[in-house]
């Protein structure tokens, strides 16, 4: 989770679990790049990724099964 600006870059999320975003919980502008959401899981929504901050940007993704009921690979208001 995370509430500030960041930029994420070649990062494996893998097997993670919660409410929003198993991988990763944003909510403020992230860019997240080359990196893999892997087996994650969340309860709601955003099985890899879930956010909620203006400006987030994502590039070279790769989702592999990532599960949740809403958005499995990514789920949010400003993406």
């Amino acid at each position: 989770f995370t509430d500030s600006a960041m930029t994420v870059n070649d990062v494996v999320f893998s097997g993670n679990r919660a409410f929003n975003g198993g991988g990763i919980y944003s909510s403020a502008p992230v860019a997240i790049t080359n990196s893999t959401f892997t087996g994650n899981l969340a309860d709601n929504a955003g099985g890899g990724v879930y956010n909620d901050g203006l400006g987030t940007t994502l590039s070279h993704l790769v989702f592999t099964n990532n599960r949740a009921i809403d958005g499995a690979g990514a789920a949010g208001n400003w993406m």
